[in-house]
């Protein structure tokens, strides 16, 4: 669970129903009805909505040290492309610490925006989930480049995501979709074998089969990761050369040397 504990707030069916934003939808749901108590939500989206029944009430209580945060989240995800890097570097589990590193904002404005906005961390498992409330829409509205982007992120980790944001890196985004799109038909025949009490031995030979189908898609995953992981340093190396050209002079001498 994350830093916001939920009560008795059924997260999971909010998450389901309202997307990664389920906080912030919930939170304007609440706000406009504002002779209505606040009922059974977590800490987070009652300080939510809280927030937009000040602003609401122009009684300017976003200026407030409690609100603080909650307005500093509605200011990044106004931003297209802020938002965007974090989106990328969030599906790729990148450490808050590292990502208000490549982004120079706060790490608490970043985990109250991701609290928000876009509750992703423990669901990017979820493949079923994933391409329903994030990939599916974003496609559908023509945005297929940045849909393969957090694509990437999400097969390939940490070290995919931080490179997916340097444009001049490119990853195998097609391989990523592969990948995903497997992932998701597995996990849903287990869903299903789950509930199929096994009666004999050709269905356990065919529940077996699935899992290990399972693992070898995780370790295809873990060479795109260490794919990316090589394409990331190549970019790194190239980049270092144009800023130090001295650098590919001395390899040349060296290699000379050696061939001599």
């Amino acid at each position: 669970m994350s830093d916001h504990d939920p009560t008795t707030y059924s997260v999971t069916r909010a998450r389901w129903r309202n997307g990664p934003s389920w906080r912030w939808l919930t939170a304007q749901q609440a706000a406009s009805q504002p002779g209505k108590v606040v009922g059974r939500h977590d800490a987070l989206t009652k300080l939510a909505i809280d927030y937009l029944r000040g602003r609401v009430g122009r009684r300017q209580r976003a200026a407030q040290l409690s609100f603080r945060l909650v307005e500093a989240a509605e200011i990044i995800d106004a931003d297209g492309g802020v938002r965007e890097t974090l989106q990328i570097l969030a599906v790729g589990d990148v450490d808050v610490a590292d990502m208000a590193e490549t982004s120079g904002i706060a790490q608490d404005e970043i985990r109250t925006w991701e609290g928000l906005y876009f509750d992703v961390r423990e669901c990017r498992s979820r493949f079923a989930w994933i391409r329903a409330k994030i990939i599916h829409p974003l496609e559908e509205a023509g945005r297929t480049t940045f849909a393969a982007r957090l694509k990437v992120a999400l097969v390939g980790g940490a070290s995919a995501a931080e490179a997916v944001i340097e444009s001049d890196v490119r990853m195998p985004a097609e391989e990523a979709d592969r990948i995903l799109d497997a992932n998701r038909k597995i996990h849903q025949k287990l869903m299903e074998a789950g509930d199929i009490p096994l009666t004999n031995s050709a269905e356990a030979l065919q529940l077996m089969s699935l899992y290990q189908e399972q693992q070898q898609l995780e370790f295809e995953r873990e060479k795109f990761r260490e794919h990316c992981a090589t394409e990331r340093r190549r970019h790194e190396l190239a980049v270092k050369r144009l800023e130090h050209p001295e650098l590919v002079a001395e390899e040349l001498r060296a290699q000379v040397a050696s061939e001599s």
